[in-house]
């Protein structure tokens, strides 16, 4: 029989946990085990996880704390055959690890499943719009609550409904976690390498997440280090996967100044303004910089609540892995 893990990543969300492990304990393929890796800055996590029954507890710096940092970190202590991901402020259908493994079992040329997430935050899906593509002027559709009542192949799925073969996650080295800050573009990058390889990339709509609302504050999506993690992370995903296409990046820019037009000239735009092409020179340079209104150390100002967390590679077991060798910096 398949063995499944699942891990969490969480912060400062014990809320939430709490909801997302009741709804693991009702699924009816139970996984071996559930492994939450914790970047909370308090106990209380520590304490519900021992509470509820998680398998394995993992403990994180808040200062290291990133998605792709805490994902890689939990599925090197897990031991099922397949790994599924779910965000701690999301609630599983029963059916869940039971509809991913059916996909799983087409072959063993499936790599990645990933499952619909339903959220009220998302755009209705219009029954026509291609689900989870990499178009080829970089661009993403999403359509990840869509229902197109098959499993589909796709290009990329959603972290918060995701499972891996743990063997192909190791072959292509795991999740890059140059994808700082909200971490945007991780999974397609994650996703395109797994094809790359000559894996399959699935959706089953029947494999249902429920994303929602989180009791922790949301991110101000126009601050300034919202802007400066988006425009980094999108131009770094295009420099790994359309290197030689300049047209590609020119349409981005052009692309997401149109979209960002009121948001650039809002409050405080000079420093959002600056954020914006600050991202973009530390994607081509591969620089860190230093967020305008931010001490660079992972202390932020307004409204921000994520840490701005740089890689740490030689600091965990995830050390070594292939995407911090790429040719890409």
């Amino acid at each position: 029989m398949t063995t499944v893990s699942v891990v969490i990543a969480t912060r400062d969300r014990p809320d939430d946990l709490s909801r997302c492990l009741k709804a693991l304990q009702r699924l009816k393929w139970p996984p071996v085990e559930i492994i939450v890796v914790d970047a909370s800055s308090t106990d209380e996590s520590r304490a519900l996880v021992e509470r509820q029954g998680a398998s394995v507890y993992l403990s994180v710096p808040p200062h290291l704390a990133s998605i792709p940092y805490q994902e890689n970190y939990g599925v090197t202590a897990a031991s099922g055959d397949i790994v599924t991901l779910i965000d701690d402020d999301a609630v599983p259908e029963p059916e869940w690890i039971e509809q991913l493994v059916r996909a799983f079992e087409i072959g063993p040329e499936v790599g990645v499943v990933g499952g619909r997430a339903i959220d009220p935050t998302y755009w209705p899906w219009d029954g026509h719009s291609p689900i989870g593509r990499v178009l080829p002027d970089g661009r993403r559709t999403q359509g990840f609550n869509g229902n197109p009542r098959q499993i589909i192949e796709v290009d990329y799925v959603v972290g918060l409904n995701m499972a891996f073969r743990r063997e192909v996650f190791k072959e292509v080295g795991g999740f890059d976690e140059r994808f700082e800050g909200t971490a945007a573009f991780f999974e397609p990058d994650f996703c395109l390498r797994v094809r790359r390889r000559g894996y399959k990339v699935l959706f089953n709509p029947h494999a249902v997440v429920y994303h929602l609302p989180s009791s922790r504050r949301p991110i101000n999506r126009d601050s300034a280090f919202a802007m400066y993690h988006a425009r980094r992370n999108e131009f770094y995903f295009l420099r790994k996967h359309f290197p030689m296409k300049g047209t590609v990046v020119v349409r981005a820019i052009t692309r997401t100044l149109f979209w960002y037009r009121w948001r650039l000239l809002a409050v405080d735009a000079v420093r959002t303004i600056q954020s914006y092409f600050m991202g973009i020179a530390g994607a081509i340079s591969g620089v860190r910089r230093t967020i305008p209104g931010s001490t660079g150390t992972g202390a932020t100002t307004g409204n921000e609540t994520t840490s701005y967390c740089g890689p740490r590679w030689e600091d965990h077991p995830a050390a070594g892995h292939i995407w911090q060798s790429d040719e890409v910096f």
